[in-house]
């Protein structure tokens, strides 16, 4: 079984983060994917993973509000690889059950916590799964990244 786990904190609310993640636009914060079609669930994308150019299917469910946390469970079929699956977790910086990130936002300041977690039944082989680390934290990476410029703009 291969899982990767990655967290990042966002400076930006739960519910703002939730909804920039909602839709096939997510995709546009994926290294290297290229959304081919679909507005909604099913969406088609283009991607190099490990060298090899592959088509995706990604389904996604819309995001159901939990007391504390905006979560979304979606499946990817990546041609040639075994399917996987995953859970995005959206929560308020500092609730309880958030895994320790490597930021100190300000208290009073709007923030999230995204936690990612994309795992398999069977384990893929070495270079497909250092890609899928890679994308899983530059996803994080350019949410944050982007988030930080919107919380500029204003």
């Amino acid at each position: 079984m291969t899982t990767v786990t990655a967290t990042r904190t966002i400076p930006s609310d739960p519910a703002s983060t939730a909804l920039l993640l909602a839709g096939p636009s997510a995709l546009g914060f994926w290294p290297g994917v290229q959304h081919v079609d679909g507005l909604l669930s099913p969406l088609s994308a283009q991607a190099a993973i490990a060298g090899s150019a592959r088509r995706l299917v990604v389904r996604a469910e819309p995001p159901r509000r939990t007391p504390t946390a905006y979560v979304t469970s979606f499946r990817v079929e990546a041609e040639g690889l075994p399917s996987a699956s995953g859970e995005l977790r959206i929560t308020r910086h500092g609730w309880v059950g958030d895994v320790p990130t490597d930021a100190s936002p300000d208290p009073t300041a709007a923030v999230a916590s995204v936690r990612l977690e994309f795992s398999t039944e069977v384990d893929y082989d070495a270079a497909v799964e250092e890609a899928i680390v890679r994308g899983v934290r530059t996803f994080l990476d350019n949410v944050a990244a982007y988030a930080s410029g919107l919380v500029g703009a204003a």
